[in-house]
């Protein structure tokens, strides 16, 4: 029975995370309406895949300077189309990274900024293109 609530948890995160608020605790109240033994194993697990998805649908975009809303947008349509999913950005201002930008989704990293070519050329990397 616990591999099964693992494999129903795994079908079940995705579609939790595409319904809206009020469709979304509707299913909570009819997965919370399970017999005991089966709620137990299929909750916690469902909950670890829920956090895993939303994880996955979440990129942080750090920037430094000013940042358009137009090409914030442009770049969640591209990362979007490119993961196969839809992601949003969270934004948060860094001035470390001196110029450019760095993208955070989930343990995938992307940055184009001065700070990290320039740590590059430090290590002994090229920085020409």
């Amino acid at each position: 029975m616990r591999f099964a609530a693992i494999r129903r948890a795994n079908r079940l995160a995705p579609l939790f995370v595409d319904l809206g608020p009020a469709k979304f605790a509707d299913g909570l109240r009819e997965l919370q309406s399970l017999p005991a033994p089966l709620a137990k194993v299929l909750l916690p697990n469902l909950e670890r895949e829920l956090v895993g998805e939303l994880r996955r649908r979440r990129a942080i975009l750090e920037y430094a300077g000013t940042l358009a809303p137009a090409t914030v947008a442009a770049l969640e349509e591209k990362f979007s189309k490119n993961l196969g999913r839809r992601v949003r950005f969270v934004l948060q201002k860094n001035s470390a990274l001196v110029g450019g930008i760095r993208i955070t989704c989930g343990d995938w990293r992307w940055e184009c900024s001065i700070a990290a070519t320039f740590c590059k050329f430090l290590a002994g990397g090229s920085v020409a293109s």
